[in-house]
């Protein structure tokens, strides 16, 4: 487990260098989710520490407070959504679930599609409860260097797009759904998937041994796939009106705000780390 004493140290590296400039800056919110990326990285590491049970529980708690978010948003029954969501926590935890991945995904693009009508639905509140569960039941089956892999890239490019997008950000390209989201913003995120490989290589060694046109492959997917579930969860909140799903997670908003991506991106990616010979590593 030398891995996740390497990992803490770099991703803590990390956020107290964010949450310093932050300090200096005089940028409230960066401080506040500085601090609350701290809490969910000791949270994260004690559950990788107790692998494969304390990241299945984790998951576990992760799905049920979100489908507590989804009832509440929806104005659906609290008890059928989280029905829902356990038939999706099942169907992810299936052995040849690897094959779910994507129609997992057929069906996110499908609902990106919907009307604003169908959207506001009870119904389409249990389909999301069903997607919520299998996301992070394909999350929780990786294996320790599988989900440092996943959270590192996702986490660099969320961080790089956030300070990318305040900085330099001045074409905004889907203002419509994420007013905050520019084309600067992006290709920092794409920097910040670039470096996030660059230290699984390095300091990290998650990555040794694996040939980079797999781990090109996995990133660039990362990159999509985590810009996505950030704007279908933004679109979804758009529909409903709303700003965030809770307040749970001081200056990141609810379980579904700040594993967006995670929900989105983990059966994918689960999917290529698997054709690609990679989940050994």
């Amino acid at each position: 487990m030398a891995v996740l004493w390497r990992f803490d140290a770099v991703v803590l590296a990390f956020i107290v260098v964010a949450g310093f400039i932050a300090l200096v800056a005089h940028h409230r919110t960066t401080i506040t989710r500085s601090l609350t990326l701290l809490g969910i990285l000791a949270v994260l590491s004690l559950a990788l520490w107790t692998w494969p049970l304390g990241l299945i529980g984790l998951a576990a708690l992760l799905a049920l407070v979100g489908l507590q978010e989804v009832a509440k948003a929806w104005g659906a029954s609290a008890l059928w959504v989280t029905v829902a969501g356990g038939l999706g926590l099942g169907l992810g935890a299936w052995h040849p679930a690897m094959f779910l991945a994507l129609p997992f995904l057929a069906v996110v693009a499908a609902s990106w599609l919907l009307p604003r009508r169908w959207v506001a639905t009870q119904g389409f509140a249990l389909v999301l409860a069903v997607l919520v569960g299998v996301g992070l039941a394909f999350w929780a089956r990786l294996a320790v260097g599988g989900v440092l892999v996943l959270v590192l890239l996702l986490q660099m490019n969320d961080a790089f797009s956030y300070f990318g997008g305040h900085l330099f950000g001045r074409h905004h390209i889907v203002s419509t759904i994420s007013p905050g989201k520019t084309l600067e913003g992006y290709v920092a995120g794409l920097v910040g998937v670039g470096a996030g490989v660059a230290l699984g290589y390095g300091p990290l060694g998650l990555l040794t041994g694996v040939a980079l046109s797999r781990v090109a492959v996995v990133g660039l997917y990362l990159v999509i796939a985590g810009d996505l579930g950030d704007l279908f969860f933004s679109k979804l909140k758009r529909h409903l009106g709303i700003k965030d799903f809770s307040s749970l997670l001081p200056g990141h908003g609810g379980i579904l705000d700040r594993f967006d991506n995670v929900i989105i991106g983990a059966p994918g990616f689960y999917l290529l780390w698997h054709l690609l010979a990679m989940g050994g590593h």
